[in-house]
């Protein structure tokens, strides 16, 4: 599925969204006027995503965090069908751009919680909030090991 990202933050609009140019921009010491800030090590940056799909245009609140973790505060989507790819296009892009996971607040799951136990028992985002309401996933194999694995690499896929 095609789609893209907008960012209404600076920082990751500077960087185009990867992690590791996030954390160059993040480390360098700043002047405000005639003072040097020191370099944070540990910081967060709050955006509003967009992404613009064939289903529309989603709107989602995230923090960006110095750990590479991806917080959703907020979700507007695309499409109010329990299969909206909105999640699944952030995590694709998560992904690429080396962001280490997403995972939404235990508010933006008793805003939708059908919704979010889809995307958690599908992969598609953690959540410890799921975790400890749901138990642990069932296990599930994904095309990628399948191909990895030479005991399975007969199956027609």
């Amino acid at each position: 599925m095609k789609f893209e990202i907008f960012f209404t933050d600076n920082t990751l609009l500077e960087a185009n969204g990867e992690y590791q140019e996030v954390c160059n921009i993040m480390s360098k010491e700043t002047k405000a006027g005639i003072v040097t800030l020191p370099v944070v090590k540990e910081w967060v940056l709050a955006s509003t995503v967009t992404i613009q799909s064939e289903f529309g245009f989603a709107s989602v609140k995230c923090d960006f965090y110095h750990d590479g973790k991806v917080i959703i505060t907020d979700h507007m989507p695309s499409t109010r069908d329990l299969y909206c790819p909105d999640i699944r296009c952030l995590r694709t892009w998560a992904e690429a751009y080396g962001w280490a996971s997403i995972e939404p607040t235990e508010y933006a799951i008793d805003a939708s919680p059908d919704f979010w136990k889809n995307q958690w028992d599908t992969y598609i985002i953690d959540s410890v909030v799921l975790d400890k309401r749901h138990g642990e996933r069932s296990d599930m194999m994904f095309e990628d090991e399948i191909l990895d694995d030479p005991e399975l690499e007969d199956l027609d896929l």
